[in-house]
């Protein structure tokens, strides 16, 4: 399915082509994917030098390079988009105490603690607003979240209704843990 999807798009799509290469193909009269795609192997080779295999095989689908499952996380954050928009801060606080558990949670789970706490909002118009704070000190329990997320929220004057509310953390540190006496 790939070179189907490809073949009307133009060549300055293609991963690796420059601008230089472009112009190029250009005045050889290939312009789309399609028209590139009928060359031969050689034909890559000898114009676009050592990228050439390379261009061949993306167009194609094939491509070499290992998938990296795991990746780092830099956020943990929670965020509902709302039944029925609302100014009403009291109804978001209770969304952002919520929110605030399930990160605790999270970031339990990860052993993990962070230092920046994000506050994000969508008014109904589809208008995105985020507010960060940064701490000099690392945290993670659900009420140290709730406690910046909310002062975020409040020194927000909502002109308009939010439609979508949601808070994260970021800025990670592994969570030091300590061994308990038994005596």
């Amino acid at each position: 399915m790939i070179p189907d999807i490809l073949f009307p798009l133009p060549i300055s799509k293609v991963h690796g082509l420059g601008k230089v290469s472009v112009a190029k193909l250009n005045n050889m009269g290939i312009y789309y994917i399609k028209e590139l795609y009928k060359m031969p192997k050689e034909f890559y080779i000898e114009y676009l030098g050592k990228n050439g295999i390379e261009i061949y095989d993306r167009i194609r689908g094939i491509d070499g390079r290992k998938v990296e499952l795991i990746r780092e996380r830099k956020s943990i954050g929670k965020e509902r988009t709302l039944k029925f928009d609302t100014r009403n801060k009291e109804e978001l606080r209770e969304y952002i105490k919520e929110f605030s558990f399930e990160i605790e949670e999270i970031l339990s789970r990860k052993n993990v603690s962070g230092k920046t706490v994000t506050l994000k909002f969508k008014t109904k118009d589809f208008e995105n607003h985020t507010r960060s704070k940064t701490l000099n000190y690392y945290i993670g329990a659900q009420f140290e979240i709730y406690k910046v997320a909310e002062e975020l929220l409040d020194s927000e004057e909502l002109k308009e209704e939010v439609r979508l509310i949601g808070v994260s953390i970021s800025s990670f540190k592994e969570t030091e843990v300590q061994q308990m006496s038994l005596l």
